[in-house]
C-alpha cells in the first residue's frame, strides 16, 4: 500500500487483509488515539495570493482593527 493512499478506508482494509478483522473508523481513531497519534490535516496555502495586496491589506486594514485602546 502506498503511503499517499492511507485514509480510514485504506486503514480498515490494510487491517481487514493483514489481520483479518473488521473494524470501524470509530475504533481505528480509538486505537490511534493510545499512543497519542494525532489527526493532522493540511494547512490551506494560498497560493495564488498576491502578495503585495496582502501586505496592503495587512498594514492598512487589519492593523487597524487591532489596535489595542488607548
Amino acid at each position: 500500500m502506498e503511503l499517499a493512499q492511507w485514509t480510514w478506508k485504506g486503514v480498515q482494509q490494510y487491517i481487514q487483509e493483514q489481520f483479518q478483522v473488521k473494524v470501524t473508523s470509530r475504533t481505528l481513531l480509538n486505537y490511534l488515539d493510545r499512543p497519542r497519534f494525532v489527526l493532522k490535516l493540511p494547512k490551506k496555502r494560498l497560493t495564488k495570493a498576491n502578495a503585495e495586496k496582502r501586505e496592503v491589506f495587512v498594514r492598512e486594514v487589519w492593523c487597524d482593527r487591532w489596535r489595542p485602546p488607548v
